[in-house]
């Protein structure tokens, strides 16, 4: 379960365009209480200026 989607990241960042956008499974070793599979959005974007 994501508490995130890929839309809604769109729609959280509207002033955003995005070169990267992707949801990817990642395998944790972060201690001993968060470890294995996670699923993560990356975003790599550039912010643009509101056009009134």
């Amino acid at each position: 379960m994501l508490f995130f989607s890929e839309e809604e990241i769109k729609a959280e960042f509207p002033l955003i365009c995005f070169d990267l956008l992707e949801t990817t499974v990642i395998n944790l070793n972060e201690g001993p209480y968060h470890q294995g599979k996670g699923v993560v959005i990356r975003f790599i974007g550039t912010k643009h200026e509101k056009n009134n």
